[in-house]
């Protein structure tokens, strides 16, 4: 997949290159009918090569544009016309300036996108860091009520009877399981800074990481009924597939425990534009303010203290946040006339982000 995507940013960058030295070109000949001045034909060449330079990815387009650009003069607008004639100073001058420009937009937009990654790098460590220690404060919780469900059950066996042992190990089951999907989400931000690479993406089928993860939710939440509004097109989305997986369970089970919403959960993808978007809509009591207002902010979703952490959604979604942004995407939540819709939009173009 990743020799897929680079031949299709090969391409890209080729046609931005064609096209910008096809329209300076077009420009030079109205310049030269009207103006006829060689300094005027060689800045229309000198702006497609910058612009080539600004738009494609590291210096050999650029370079490539310039010599193009250089021999192009020559060929058309210097004399002996439509013969090349690399001798003369005019064309000499174009040469260096052409390349000049190249080279330095290169290094500038080259370093541009360094500093980028660089303070991406450095959110994302934080949020990480943040979200660890919020985690690992909250584990005690679960840890605490299945301690004590346990110990009541084996101290006070014969005073219990069939209906009391059975909330007993409810208890025991449901926060065996949010603790289970505390650790999935542990692992899952450490992931996200354990190198200094960024995040691998495979060009994954959106409709079957879906599938994976309803069928995944299903497995513990055997009455809810989660309906797939698959698209007619099979889109394929560029991200890290546990990751994402990891994102949908999230939003899938925080409409389940805390939106009320057992009779309707929708979870859907469809493409816009240059994105694909992931949305889980139920008809539950609705998203906090606070937390709409954080996840279209592109803010980080702080946890609570609270008497029942199990209970608190802040640490889910904090960690779909911090997934999202790893891919270079976005997350948007609002509130329904009857419930709320989550949605998060993953790139569709590899190295669009990077």
């Amino acid at each position: 997949m990743w020799v897929f995507y680079m031949k299709k940013q090969i391409l890209k960058d080729s046609v931005i290159t064609i096209s910008l030295l096809t329209i300076a070109l077009l420009l030079a000949f109205v310049l030269n009918f009207y103006d006829n001045s060689q300094l005027s034909i060689a800045c229309s060449l000198i702006l497609a090569v910058l612009f080539t330079a600004r738009f494609t990815h590291g210096y050999v387009y650029g370079i490539i544009s310039s010599i193009a650009g250089t021999l192009l003069i020559n060929y058309f607008f210097t004399f002996p016309y439509f013969e090349f004639n690399l001798t003369m100073p005019i064309n000499i001058v174009t040469a260096i300036a052409t390349f000049t420009v190249s080279i330095v937009t290169s290094a500038v937009t080259t370093q541009l996108q360094n500093h980028r990654e660089l303070a991406h790098k450095a959110e994302l460590e934080m949020m990480r860091t943040n979200l660890m220690r919020s985690v690992s404060h909250d584990l005690r919780t679960p840890l605490t009520s299945i301690m004590g469900a346990a110990t009541v059950l084996k101290e006070n066996d014969s005073l219990l009877d069939a209906k009391g042992k059975a909330e007993l190990y409810d208890q025991i089951n449901d926060e065996a399981r949010w603790l289970f999907n505390m650790v999935e989400n542990l692992l899952s931000v450490t992931r996200l800074n354990n190198s200094i690479e960024p995040v691998h993406k495979d060009c994954e089928l959106a409709e079957e990481i879906i599938a994976v993860a309803v069928k995944k939710i299903q497995k513990y939440y055997k009455d809810i009924n989660i309906i797939i509004d698959a698209s007619d097109k099979m889109i394929f989305v560029p991200m890290d597939f546990t990751l994402i997986s990891q994102v949908l369970i999230n939003l899938i089970e925080n409409s389940i425990r805390h939106g009320n919403s057992s009779h309707y959960i929708r979870v859907s993808v469809r493409e816009m534009e240059n994105y694909a978007e992931f949305f889980v809509e139920d008809r539950g009591g609705g998203l906090p303010k606070s937390i709409i207002s954080a996840l279209n902010s592109n803010e980080y979703i702080m946890p609570e203290s609270t008497g029942d952490s199990s209970k608190y959604m802040g640490i889910g979604l904090s960690v779909c946040e911090a997934i999202i942004k790893s891919h270079g995407g976005h997350i948007h939540a609002q509130n329904l006339e009857c419930g709320a819709k989550v949605a998060f939009f993953l790139p569709l173009d590899e190295y669009e982000d990077m």
